[in-house]
């Protein structure tokens, strides 16, 4: 897996692919291994709130904002398993990996191997749930609790009708 001192000429290939993603419908249970996304987390259920984060690991929800670097996720296909991608998210301003543990919500530089193992759930990165992967299965999606500044996100046992559990990937 590439870490996160990827190159600014990696980003616009990242920025390159999510825009072709974006205009095939690249769906997220793909067979494709490898692709990488570069892109903002926007809230389907308060649009215009984007999944922020900070450089001490915490992860809340405040106004989307293009050049707010905190905002910009990338993510990284590292499996797929019962026709969903497997993901790693990292942010793009702190460097710290996404993670979904037994305790909660954050990001941190060294999470353990299992609570970055994102499963990507969802017809494509304009429709998806975002859930913890344990043991071959998958529960806990991340989902907004309350809008604000910030606005807090939290976990919520994974339901497809929860539109507060669905996010859609922006540039």
């Amino acid at each position: 897996m590439r870490g996160p001192r990827a190159g600014r000429a990696l980003a616009r290939i990242s920025l390159a692919l999510l825009t072709v993603a974006a205009a095939t419908g690249l769906t997220v249970s793909s067979a494709q291994a490898g692709y990488v996304l570069l892109g903002r987390f926007e809230s389907k259920s308060a649009p215009g709130w984007c999944l922020d984060s900070n450089d001490a690991g915490r992860v809340y929800l405040k106004p989307c904002e293009a050049r707010n670097q905190y905002q910009t996720w990338r993510i990284e296909q590292i499996g797929s398993e019962a026709g969903h991608d497997l993901v790693a998210i990292w942010n793009a301003k702190s460097r710290r990996y996404l993670f979904i543990g037994s305790g909660g919500l954050g990001a941190a530089l060294t999470p353990a191997l299992q609570e970055t193992r994102i499963v990507a759930d969802g017809p494509n990165w304009r429709s998806v749930q975002l859930a913890r992967h344990v043991n071959g299965s998958y529960y806990d999606c991340i989902r907004v609790l309350r809008t604000g500044d910030p606005g807090e996100v939290g976990l919520q046992k994974c339901d497809p009708g929860w539109w507060s559990q669905t996010w859609k990937l922006t540039d």
